[in-house]
């Protein structure tokens, strides 16, 4: 009896802390939907329809310590969704929203688009506290002038075709807040403005972008870079660099003896007239699903080092233009790069990668193969003959199943 009163009295403590932690999450959703309903009311003087709370389980809060004292609160007001971020572990707590940001990103987009003239532009505003979602500010941003006073890291990427370089100089950072950054991609061709991509960080350009792109600005508060980029062809391999960097392409005699059913290119030799080192971007279209290797060749010890090729695989994911394998070296006047891109042979099932001398070696083979296992054949039809004959002149039933046994037992073993 005292045995079953400590089991029930156990069960009890389990099922009382349970029913504890679940009030007391219940009770935490409850005060951040009451601190983020009086945030948005007090700033902007209406009330929101509460659409969900997201705290620790299941989105980027897991793992995190008081996570249920700290959650976004999804929102709705005459039709506009909105978030706002709740953490009540400081004092009153700390509330941030996005209720503004497509009218924020729209304005700016409109002021950049109004200072830079281009065939076509396409404008994507960044700032503000990123967590599942984006853009929320601080209950000291309602207009775009408080988000410019009071947010240090409002970042501005500019996607154009054909930019008229005069009207960047117009383009001031300073009027978008202290600490903007402002990237502008110019590309060669149109798609990539249509597809409306810019790169992930707008102070460079990345590999995804070289295949297309012709310029590249890079503007803050402190400094200014232009980046301007020529390309040259051969074959069907591209290359891609600045125009200052004083680089040149061409056509390179075979430097070593090797098999050339493999490659895609002959040899190339890229030098530079720089002391300083400067960057190439070496690209082909991928075929299928062909991959590829750059064989480099080192005129100091006269050996050759195979590098894999990479995939650009950012503005390429996008179905408007090819799929580029690329790698990037780079080149000066004391240290030229010689190099021929190959196919993966793993990656490639082509016949004509076969040369004729191993066609004929497997024919040959085949048909060897072939005729010994006839002459097997007769030599064992031979043997089964003369052993039936052999039985009959023993001339007793007995006799012939014996030696025909005796010749099974022989066959088995040699099998």
């Amino acid at each position: 009896m005292k045995f079953q009163r400590k089991i029930l009295l156990c069960v009890l403590i389990v099922m009382s802390v349970c029913l504890l932690g679940g009030c007391e999450k219940n009770n935490n959703e409850g005060k951040l939907k009451k601190a983020a309903t009086s945030y948005i009311n007090e700033k902007y003087g209406f009330k929101p329809v509460i659409r969900e709370v997201r705290t620790a389980k299941g989105n980027w809060l897991a793992g995190a310590r008081d996570s249920d004292k700290t959650g976004e609160v999804i929102m709705e007001y005459q039709g506009r969704v909105f978030c706002t971020y709740v953490e009540l572990k400081s004092g009153d707590g700390i509330c941030k929203d996005n209720y503004k940001a497509q009218e924020f990103r729209e304005e700016i987009a409109n002021k950049v688009s109004e200072i830079i003239k281009a065939e076509q532009i396409y404008v994507y505003v960044d700032y503000g506290m990123t967590c599942s979602e984006k853009f929320e500010v601080g209950e000291n941003v309602t207009t775009l002038e408080e988000l410019f006073a009071n947010e240090n890291n409002v970042t501005i990427g500019v996607s154009t075709y054909k930019i008229d370089k005069s009207s960047i100089d117009a383009l001031k950072p300073a009027a978008f807040g202290s600490k903007a950054q402002i990237g502008i991609f110019d590309w060669t061709d149109p798609k990539a403005v249509e597809a409306s991509y810019v790169p992930p960080f707008v102070y460079e350009a990345d590999q995804g972008s070289m295949p297309y792109l012709a310029m590249h600005y890079y503007l803050d508060n402190e400094q200014k870079r232009v980046k301007e980029y020529d390309r040259s062809t051969i074959g069907d391999l591209t290359f891609v660099y600045e125009k200052s960097s004083g680089i040149q392409v061409a056509e390179e005699k075979a430097p070593v003896s090797s098999d050339d059913r493999m490659a895609v290119s002959g040899w190339i030799r890229v030098s530079s007239d720089s002391k300083d080192p400067k960057d190439i971007s070496i690209l082909k279209t991928v075929v299928g699903t062909e991959t590829y290797t750059m064989e480099i060749y080192s005129e100091k010890d006269s050996k050759v080092q195979s590098l894999p090729m990479g995939i650009s695989n950012t503005i390429n994911q996008d179905s408007w233009c090819e799929v580029f394998t690329f790698q990037q070296r780079s080149v000066s006047a004391e240290h030229p790069v010689v190099f021929r891109i190959v196919r993966d042979f793993q990656s490639v099932v082509d016949p004509a990668l076969i040369s004729p001398s191993d066609e004929a070696t497997d024919e040959n083979a085949s048909e060897e193969g072939q005729s010994e296992e006839s002459g097997s054949v007769e030599e064992s039809q031979n043997k089964e003959s003369g052993i039936e004959e052999e039985a009959q002149s023993a001339g007793s039933d007995s006799a012939k199943e014996s030696l025909i046994e005796e010749n099974g037992s022989e066959k088995e073993g040699q099998n």
